[in-house]
């Protein structure tokens, strides 16, 4: 147990060693007459300074603790917000930035040494790598071959960073003082999270000049002239190299690209006669060069319009007075939203700045990025465009195995394999969605360890599978890593916080606290060992299933004879001659050993009366397909006595739609003119994609929301099928979508509020009928010719959410996505309200709250940014936004058992009859215009221009297929 007592003496030593230091340096300084050896000893100076202000800080917390144990909360609070403005956190405040972690003069806090700590550690360990696969080479050639040269070259600088990293971490270990917090995964910060992420795009690195790095001739005699150059290494390869100068000076620019890289190495050499070995090391995970791209993006928007970031503070919870100053306010919000334009894709990122070099030194830098995005990603500047919603892959989901759900997921950090305790090289590999139990694919059959995190999971092996009796239990205690360890279970890298960490006196092996449960009582035994030992299990198993089965065969009596005569008995013939059967018996007896046992074929027992002719007919009738099964949904509608429906029954008009689900088409119902939408939906789609399931549970919503006419959601007039495709035949709404109408002209904030109680009533409505719709976005808000809206497209529906319940499926639209949808986490009806407040802020505002140049940068500014909002907002609307856009699920806005009653009785809403909202008795601020039933001009020019047709498809349905379609057919309209 590291007690306060005992960490309080050790800050003390460390301090007055500090204090010891300064002094010896300053002794130096007065003694010698070198420049450069003045300046580095002034450096470490200033180093040992700003050690001792950290240290300084640590002892005041843990004084308070041990004095003050009540306001040892109020520390914590005011420790974690003095972290986050210095670390790495992506809020853009006073114009913080992303490399505050690497800046030289950053002030040292415990966030920055445990990420570096792990960071060098990581390193550590692919140097190790480096190191073994070096040797393998060095001993496969001769001392007097060239490669054998270049092979012990590059050991010998392997070797060189190792002991320059070693002697970094020795640094911060020094400095390092742990916790009695445990951690938590929720701690994590996002750049620590995903330090590796892959990253693509042109890099303009400028280095201007180094200083205080140790160079290995640093004497009385070498007065600053030293030979020095400097390697730039993307992901273990050389792409750029300087020239060499004497006084560490280059002002030298370098452009070069990044595929899918997931760091920058800069290498700072001392070339010597015979050799050149590295001085210094300057690492910049690609994750810096994301996350501060993205802070540039928003800081232009913030230097360019007069706007300020979410904050608590910034405005009071006011009310507007008249309706004359809302509409004034929100004239002004909507010429400053329009105004406000995205990034450029090149961005600066530092400009002449002073940088961090491991083990001692700094390096000045100017860095430019230029990201490269595929066309089809591309995403507008104000985050206003028409975006598919994206679903998690069911083919990537291996169910059931050992009662895991493994999901293939790929990794943005180094991770090990549970199983055969290697990295996963490429990133990529299997993870259980219930425990976290994380191994690479092709170990996946060698997994033993069952899933036991979920709550319908059984504790028995599957049928036919095998379990050791090896229950011998881990001796776990809690271990401070200081070393690079990984979770025997989960793969990730164990950081270094006290009480993180479990570690088995016997065996040795590492995990999380919150691990520990779930790994087996195998102590002392290797998975291969555990692996051979179940499968010496199940051959033996086999081997004696077999020789039971051939036992009993040959050992089985003969069936009785019937009574009654038949012309197939035999009889024993005299003279001891066996019968036939007796010698068929024989010959099996004689062949048992040599053939494998084949069971005969199963028959139907005939009884040994005669059945009457309908019973036989039936037993022995051949399987011939169901003509009456089969039957047309129209024939099987005529039998119940409503009208037909079929794909003959239309005409179609034109395109409304297209999207990542098929097409929506404008059509003409035949028997009395009306004009409806038909969704078309191919089969094979559907079957592919494992969407089947999701077909039939957004029919039945569509059930739900024709139940009571709900006057804010899209209802159904029918459905049927072809051979080929479903269709959703739905009510035709005239007026478009809002999101081809907000890019027309900017909403009043008087409009917003409109649009948005009535959504409100809608989502209300979903979750008292235990539904989350997750899909809520601009493009699926259809707005009537009465100036109403409706929520349409129910496909990412998901049904039987009850209050409490929790689902994980990954699916929604990018910029609507909820933290916890992100994370892959367990999420619930909040993620409605979320979305509620993105569309909320993209009504009001005219752009979307979290913007990047594609996905990957949208999702990183969801988990990261906070939202912008004008100063002079009204504080009701800023309020409702900030409360809806909370990522702790608990604190948000409708995140509550009051659901929606709490959204509604929001001030924004403040004046708001609801009753009348719902009886549609409030006159709409706006109505679209059209020419006449068939006008679409309210519709987006991409779609209508395409002619109306059914592409053709080339693919056909076995008859298994077209069975799993049955039921879709109904019909839930009336003619009148």
């Amino acid at each position: 147990m590291y007690s306060i007592e005992a960490a309080i003496d050790d800050v003390q030593k460390k301090i007055d060693r500090e204090k010891s230091l300064i002094q010896g340096a300053k002794a130096m300084v007065d003694s010698t007459g070198n420049s450069e050896v003045k300046q580095r000893l002034e450096h470490k100076i200033r180093e040992a300074s700003s050690n001792i202000d950290y240290l300084t800080n640590r002892l005041n917390s843990l004084m308070i603790e041990k004095n003050a144990p009540s306001l040892r909360g109020i520390q914590k609070a005011f420790d974690e917000k003095s972290v986050s403005s210095s670390s790495m956190s992506s809020k853009v405040v006073n114009g913080k930035s992303a490399f505050d972690i690497l800046l030289s003069k950053a002030p040292l806090n415990e966030e920055i040494i445990m990420t570096k700590m792990k960071f060098i550690q990581m390193r550590l360990v692919v140097e190790e790598q480096c190191l073994a696969g070096v040797d393998k080479i060095v001993n496969l050639y001769s001392k007097e071959s060239k490669n054998y040269e270049e092979a012990a070259a590059q050991r010998e600088e392997i070797l060189q960073k190792t002991r320059l990293l070693k002697s970094a971490l020795k640094r911060y270990k020094e400095l390092y003082i742990p916790s009695d917090e445990p951690n938590s995964t929720a701690s994590e910060t996002s750049i620590a999270k995903n330090l590796f992420k892959p990253l693509t795009g042109t890099v303009k690195l400028t280095i201007h000049a180094i200083k205080n790095v140790d160079h290995t001739d640093a004497n009385e005699q070498s007065h600053g002239a030293h030979d020095t150059f400097l390697n730039i290494v993307v992901d273990n390869r050389v792409v750029c190299k300087s020239r060499t100068v004497q006084h560490d000076t280059w002002n030298e620019a370098f452009v070069f690209e990044m595929n899918k890289a997931r760091e920058c190495e800069v290498v700072v050499y001392d070339r010597k006669p015979d050799k050149s070995l590295p001085i210094a090391l300057l690492w910049v995970p690609s994750a810096l060069i994301l996350d501060d791209s993205r802070r540039k993006r928003n800081l232009q928007e913030l230097s360019e319009i007069d706007w300020k970031m979410n904050d608590s503070d910034m405005l009071p919870l006011k009310h507007s007075s008249s309706r004359t100053t809302n509409a004034s306010v929100s004239t002004d919000v909507a010429s400053n939203a329009g105004a406000a334009p995205g990034g450029d894709k090149t961005r600066k990122l530092l400009s002449q700045v002073w940088l961090s070099l491991e083990p001692a030194g700094q390096i000045c830098v100017s860095l430019e990025f230029t990201k490269k995005v595929p066309n089809s990603k591309v995403i507008s500047d104000n985050g206003l465009g028409r975006q598919g919603a994206i679903r998690q892959n069911k083919e990537e989901v291996i169910s059931d195995f050992l009662g895991h759900s493994f999901v293939l997921r790929q990794f943005y950090q180094i991770m090990r394999c549970a199983v055969c305790a290697d990295f996963l090289k490429d990133g990529s590999g299997l993870q259980c969605a219930e425990c976290s139990y994380t191994c690479h694919r092709r170990c996946l059959m060698k997994t033993i360890n069952r899933c036991i995190a979920k709550t319908h999971s059984v504790t028995a092996p599957p049928e036919g599978g095998e379990s050791l009796k090896h229950h011998i239990p881990h001796r776990f205690e809690p271990y401070n890593s200081f070393s690079a360890n990984w979770c025997s279970h989960c793969g990730y890298f164990i950081s270094f916080l006290k009480k993180d960490c479990y570690k088995c006196k016997e065996c040795g092996i590492t995990c999380h606290i919150r691990c520990s449960r779930l790994i087996p009582d195998l102590c002392g035994m290797s998975n291969d060992m555990a692996n051979h030992i179940l499968n010496e299990i199940r051959s033996t198993k086999l081997l004696t299933s077999r020789v039971m089965k051939s036992a009993a065969s040959v050992s089985k009596p003969a069936a009785p004879e019937i009574k009654s005569p038949t012309p197939f008995s035999f009889r024993k013939k005299s003279g001891g001659v066996p019968s036939i059967s007796q010698g068929l018996l024989f010959a099996t007896q004689q062949l048992a050993g040599s053939l494998p046992e084949a069971p005969p074929p199963p028959r139907p027992a005939i009884p040994a009366h005669s059945p009457s002719p309908s019973i036989a007919e039936t037993l022995l009738k051949p399987e011939v397909p169901d003509v009456k099964q089969c039957s047309s949904p129209s024939s099987i509608a005529s039998k119940k006595g409503k009208p037909r429906i079929g794909l003959d029954d239309f005409t179609f008009l034109a395109v409304l739609g297209k999207g990542n689900f098929g097409k929506v088409m404008l059509a003409e119902y035949k028997h009395n003119k009306r004009l409806y939408a038909i969704k078309v939906l191919k089969k094979d789609s559907i079957l592919k994609n494992n969407e089947l399931e999701s077909l039939k549970s957004e029919k039945r919503v569509f059930m739900t929301a024709n139940k009571e006419k709900h006057p804010f959601l899209l209802n159904l007039f029918a459905s049927f099928q072809t051979g080929t495709r479903v269709y959703f035949v739905m009510e035709y709404i005239d007026g478009g979508d809002l999101m081809l109408h907000i890019q027309r002209e900017q909403f009043s904030l008087k409009r917003a509020q409109f649009y948005a109680a009535e959504v409100c009533l809608g989502l209300k409505y979903f979750h008292e009928n235990h539904i989350i719709y997750r899909d809520l976005k601009l493009d699926n808000i259809l707005l009537c010719s009465d100036g109403h809206i409706k929520i349409a497209d129910y496909g990412l529906c998901k049904e039987n959410m009850t209050e409490g319940k929790f689902t994980s499926t990954f699916c929604g639209t990018p910029e609507f996505m909820a933290p916890e949808i992100l994370l892959d986490q367990q999420y619930n009806r909040a993620v409605d309200w979320w979305a509620f407040g993105v569309l909320l802020y993209q009504m009001i505002l005219g752009q979307s709250p979290f913007k990047g140049d594609d996905e990957e940068e949208i999702f990183e500014a969801i988990l990261n940014d906070e939202p912008m909002f004008p100063i002079h907002m009204p504080g009701e609307a800023v309020d409702i936004m900030q409360k809806l856009l909370t990522r702790d699920i608990d604190k948000r806005l409708g995140g509550g058992p009051r659901d929606a009653l709490d959204v509604m009785e929001h001030p924004f809403f403040r004046g708001v009859d609801w009753d009348m909202i719902f009886k549609k008795q409030i006159e709409p601020t706006y109505k679209p215009r059209t020419t006449g039933a068939y006008d679409i001009n309210n519709f987006d020019v991409e779609f209508t221009r395409e002619r109306p047709v059914l592409t053709p498809v080339n693919s056909i349905l076995s008859k298994t297929e077209q069975e799993s379609f049955r039921g879709f057919s109904s019909f839930a309209g009336s003619e009148d």
